[in-house]
């Protein structure tokens, strides 16, 4: 019975499941072609190697798993670590062996650590390695065809337990050559409120508010608060445990997620709040990218001029405190509060030396909405991207019955395309519907019939290579 025991004990011992992957020289092999690919995980057993690059700095890492990620066309490619109970840390190298190993860069253009933690138990400023515009751990990467990356996936604190790591396309087309402003930076910011605390108009009590707010030298208006580091907003709990901004898993010891004046207004008044800050360029700047989480949407400012907006109508009144963005739901991309944005500005002349003076102005879709905040990152850009060119004006018009529905769209000859649909206007999960590429044999209108067993949905239109 004694040797029973022994071999049983033995038996479960050697069933403790260990990825082949564990080690560096065993690094799953991930090929990516232009679509999503997601590989799971579980750390729990994982091991680390003697000499293994540390991306956790001076705390000690217990366990990593390894891929070896190449690109068959070169591009910029996201990767992220999407995790519930596992504080995951994703960190990109370059070398041909685990004792050569450098850090890749995020961009080919500036030196940017493709380093990044999920952010929750980070208690520095530490955008670099922590990722605050994000839920989950996330880096883009410029890569080349013949260049393998090697891929880490580790838990802060010690955290194990199951992952998916994704590899997709992503929608970031800056092209950044120095950080101007790095994420959780010190902001200055205004809701105006009466003596009740119910937001008014800013320009009841100061008549040229408008014109005057985003350059403090110029402005005698109501009171900005003290600065106070980003995210900034209000509603629900900045930990994510009881609602709010998604993106913004703060560490448990940020105990800053919005200055005084910002307690959440009364719902009915919750429409605009007005952030500012300062930055010296290190040289001439004549663009400007920005990257950040903005709910709902947001007008920017340079020395007092509007230079660009993310998800607001292109008619909106930005000197009308009332003034609502666009739906939080961003067709094709997702949500604000879930989603990082995108923006690039050119045709600017900032001298070297010379302060200059950033603002936005943040509006709520609602004036109910439950929550409202931002952070940011901003760039000097070397060049203002080139917008996709397969990008294609769809119109729709219901039929007989409901559930079908007529999509039009210019198309040309010599192109194919495909029809995609999805039940969320998320960034992934589209499904294509035709089942073989459409090829137009002439330029103009083609229009195709679609069906929708869901009770929302949603479908692009996206051109690809016509068969051989």
């Amino acid at each position: 019975m004694q040797l029973q025991r022994l071999i049983m004990a033995a038996f479960a011992a050697s069933t403790s499941f260990i990825a082949a992957n564990d080690n560096f020289a065993d690094a799953e092999a991930i090929v990516f072609q232009n679509l999503t690919i997601s590989r799971s995980g579980d750390t729990n057993n994982a091991t680390v190697e003697p000499g293994e690059p540390n991306p956790l700095g001076a705390e000690q890492m217990t366990a990593s798993y390894w891929y070896a990620l190449t690109v068959e066309t070169a591009g910029r490619v996201q990767i992220r670590a999407i995790t519930s109970n596992v504080d995951a840390v994703i960190a990109v190298f370059t070398g041909a062996s685990l004792d050569n190993l450098q850090v890749a860069s995020r961009y080919n253009t500036i030196d940017f650590p493709a380093v990044s933690r999920r952010g929750r138990n980070s208690v520095s400023e530490s955008f670099r390695p922590s990722e605050p515009l994000s839920e989950f751990a996330l880096v883009t990467l410029d890569a080349i065809p013949g260049e393998t990356y090697y891929v880490s996936i580790t838990g802060e604190g010690n955290t194990r337990g199951n992952y998916t790591l994704e590899v997709s396309a992503t929608r970031n087309n800056l092209v950044p050559v120095l950080e101007l402003i790095p994420a959780r930076s010190n902001w200055s910011s205004l809701i105006h409120r009466n003596a009740s605390g119910v937001p008014i108009a800013p320009d009841s009590t100061d008549p040229d508010f408008y014109t005057t707010w985003q350059t403090p030298s110029a402005y005698n208006g109501p009171a900005f608060s003290t600065p106070v580091a980003a995210p900034i907003g209000y509603g629900g709990d900045p930990l994510g445990t009881t609602g709010g901004i998604n993106a913004f898993k703060l560490p448990p010891a940020k105990s800053l997620w919005l200055p005084d004046s910002f307690v959440t207004p009364p719902s009915g008044s919750r429409y605009t709040s007005y952030h500012r800050t300062t930055f010296t360029p290190t040289a001439n700047i004549t663009a400007l990218a920005i990257e950040g989480v903005f709910d709902d949407g947001a007008i920017f400012y340079v020395n007092g001029t509007e230079i660009g907006r993310l998800n607001m109508p292109v008619d909106a009144d930005a000197n009308n405190w009332t003034q609502l963005s666009n739906d939080q739901a961003i067709p094709g991309i997702g949500t604000t509060e879930d989603e990082i944005q995108y923006l690039s500005i050119g045709g600017l002349n900032l001298p070297a030396g010379q302060p200059v003076d950033f603002a936005l102005s943040l509006h709520n879709q609602t004036a109910s909405s439950s929550d409202m905040g931002f952070d940011l990152r901003l760039f000097a850009a070397g060049a203002i991207p080139v917008q996709p060119t397969d990008r294609i004006e769809l119109s729709i018009i219901q039929g007989t019955p409901a559930n079908r529905y007529l999509l039009t769209w210019p198309a040309f000859s010599g192109m194919a395309y495909n029809i995609e649909q999805n039940n969320t206007p998320s960034d992934t999960g589209w499904t294509i519907v035709n089942a073989s590429p459409i090829e137009p044999s002439s330029d103009g209108p083609v229009t195709e019939l679609v069906l929708s067993s869901s009770p929302k949905s949603f479908w692009r239109v996206v051109s690809t290579d016509p068969a051989p």
